[in-house]
């Protein structure tokens, strides 16, 4: 079952990425950086919301 919830996740990923390139026109660097700081906003809310 964890393998298909990261097959379904990894594909979400890759579907905002690749919407992000045809849509909004950045570039694939452009495109990684948003998805890093993304997950990095993410994660930070996750972790603050268990203090």
């Amino acid at each position: 079952m964890q393998f298909l919830w990261a097959f379904v996740i990894g594909g979400l990923i890759c579907v905002i990425g690749q919407i992000l390139m045809d849509v909004v026109k950045l570039t694939p660097a452009h495109t990684m950086s948003s998805l890093v700081v993304a997950g990095a906003s993410q994660m930070d809310l996750v972790c603050m919301s268990r203090l």
